[in-house]
């Protein structure tokens, strides 16, 4: 796993969705990839989606440095028409860079470039970050592991905005994903929920689309 993570979040209308896919797969995660200290790249579509699909693509990074040198805002000017074309295509996108702050793991793991499904949670939690990361770290991904589904939980944290905090969990298939999404049930998640930002809304599940199986 690397040390950070450029995370986008878009909904892709569904007559544009095969030729914007064609495009993304094809030539912009190469494109991506092909750039210093970019470690590895996966793309996932929401699972059940109700009217046009949700998307979250992943870009991994040697250090949180890479995704500022250059910025976003820097290679903007750069992009050529087709890039502009197809980014046009993305309706409430949003960005954010992660720093991986801890993971947890079975001894068999699934990295979120390998596994078959994901659930994406991104909150902000103003003045109970530390109760957040103890409810995270002694109740969630522990209920979470002890599942036959879930293979790892990652915790994520911003490096600049919101939403501050992200919990990445991998499965082994759609199916377990959609029977094991993460789950604030415990008192102390009760607690928090209602302190609790969700600028994504609830856990966005999802499957993977790229690398292809």
């Amino acid at each position: 796993m690397s040390a950070a993570i450029w995370t986008l979040t878009y909904r892709i209308r569904t007559a544009d969705r095969e030729r914007y896919l064609e495009w993304f797969h094809d030539i912009h995660i190469p494109e991506k990839l092909a750039r210093p200290g970019y470690t590895w790249a996966a793309h996932y579509e929401e699972i059940n989606a109700a009217g046009d699909p949700a998307y979250v693509a992943f870009f991994g990074g040697s250090a949180s440095r890479v995704f500022y040198d250059p910025s976003r805002a820097q290679l903007k000017p750069q992009q050529n028409p087709q890039t502009r074309e197809m980014m046009g295509l993305r309706v409430n996108g949003t960005n954010a860079i992660f720093v991986e702050e801890w993971q947890e793991q079975r001894a068999e793991t699934t990295a979120p470039d390998t596994a078959a499904a994901i659930s994406l949670d991104c909150v902000s939690v103003a003045g109970h970050d530390e109760a957040f990361g103890v409810f995270v770290v002694q109740t969630l991904a522990p209920t979470l592991l002890q599942s036959d589904g879930a293979r790892a939980v990652h915790k994520w944290l911003n490096s600049a905005g919101k939403p501050r905090h992200a919990v990445l969990t991998t499965y082994r298939s759609v199916a377990v994903a959609e029977a094991n999404s993460p789950a604030w049930g415990s008192d102390n998640g009760k607690a928090l929920q209602a302190q609790t930002e969700r600028p994504y809304g609830n856990a966005f599940m999802a499957k993977r689309l790229w690398p292809p199986a």
